[in-house]
């Protein structure tokens, strides 16, 4: 039974956790931090070392050091800390990739990266890429990650790091057209996955240590043959736009029938779950969430998506089953379809007030599901 509380524990505070951090980012882009063009992919950041235009509007994404003369920008969060002081920490048998952001109005002397325990972790330089600096995760303890200036050889600005065994691997999945920043019908490490014959799924993976707690860290996973479903790398959504450690992968059904997905991490820390692909699936009722393109919100004239998620007897997911959906107030908001997928609905909002949508499983009309609306003026 605790096991069950934990997972619910972990699911309900990584949920906190986002919802603050998607808060954040917005308020970046209010303040005129970030504009709605920059891009979250793995590698890419939202600031160029030295982009005096953003330092000057008083932006600092990234952790800062503790001499206060660089922001380090890490690939895995570009807006939060990732410090020791921060209690984040990195998993044993991964690696990351960092650039610096100059926070002092001096020129920035050439750097050289350094490790103070390079049996903890070690350090390179690969200029061709943004992030320049990679740091490679070798053994459980604390560090120290160090830029020293070229000229004199003093430390510049230092940050401390912990890195950890990592203990398990968590999947969490999700829609696969779940749009940046929307926060729905996620579920952590479900049992099985039910999919519609050529549907698919999103994959989050994430590293944890022996307390449930995240860590952060790249690393390529194995994963076992497949005959009814294809596995590849998917594109960032909410995960990496808000600076989790998960990855993001997909799962496509390609045949019918029911085999085990077994994925296994750094330190040979595994998941495994059964994946089904079936017209007929055992449904008990519907999860039903709206989510909007990043950046807009629930105001007249915006376009919503609505998603509508099966769910077994037994809590499981199951995707790209048709559904039926109706508004019970199109004054406010009318579903207008349009989205290409069998379970999801394009819902325009038209006028003030609140609504209720609802989606009804064509297999089985008892299983359906609901969620209200509420539409704002603009």
């Amino acid at each position: 039974m605790r096991i069950g509380t934990e997972k619910t524990e972990r699911a309900a505070r990584r949920r906190r956790l986002r919802l603050a951090t998607v808060g954040v980012l917005f308020g970046l882009v209010a303040s005129g931090c970030l504009d709605f063009d920059f891009d979250f992919d793995f590698g890419s950041g939202f600031f160029s070392d030295g982009d005096s235009e953003a330092i000057s509007r008083g932006c600092n994404p990234g952790t800062t050091g503790k001499h206060g003369r660089l922001s380090f920008q890490f690939e895995h969060n570009n807006l939060g800390s990732l410090s020791f002081d921060e209690s984040s920490s990195f998993a044993v048998g991964t690696t990351t990739r960092f650039g610096v952001n100059h926070l002092l109005s001096e020129e920035l002397p050439e750097l050289s990266v350094a490790s103070d325990h390079p049996d903890v972790f070690a350090v390179s330089t690969d200029d061709a890429t943004q992030r320049p600096y990679v740091v490679e995760f070798l053994q459980g303890g604390e560090a120290g990650l160090r830029m020293v200036r070229d000229d004199d050889g003093t430390v510049y600005d230092e940050l401390d790091l912990k890195v950890r065994e990592p203990y398990g691997l968590t999947v969490v999945v999700d829609h696969l057209d779940t749009p940046l920043g929307h926060v729905g019908n996620q579920f952590e490490s479900p049992d099985r996955v039910v999919l519609a014959p050529w549907s698919g799924c999103r994959l989050y993976l994430h590293l944890v240590d022996s307390g449930g707690g995240e860590l952060y860290g790249l690393y390529t996973e194995q994963v076992s043959p497949t005959t009814i479903v294809s596995y590849r790398e998917g594109e960032p959504r909410t995960y990496d736009l808000i600076g989790f450690s998960g990855l993001s992968r997909q799962i496509e059904a390609t045949g019918d029938g029911t085999e085990i997905l077994v994925l296994t991490g750094p330190q040979a820390v595994e998941a495994t779950m059964e994946i089904e692909v079936t017209s007929t699936p055992d449904l008990e009722r519907l999860a039903v969430t709206v989510g909007l393109p990043f950046g807009e919100a629930m105001v007249v004239g915006s376009t919503a998506t609505a998603f509508a998620v099966g769910v077994t007897p037994e809590g499981n997911p199951a995707f790209g089953y048709r559904m039926v959906w109706v508004s019970d107030n199109p004054e406010v908001a009318v579903i207008v379809w349009g989205t290409g997928e069998p379970d999801t609905a394009a819902v325009e909002l038209r006028a003030p007030g609140r609504t209720t949508l609802s989606a009804r499983w064509l297999g089985d009309p008892a299983v359906v599901g609901q969620v209200e609306l509420t539409v704002e003026r603009d």
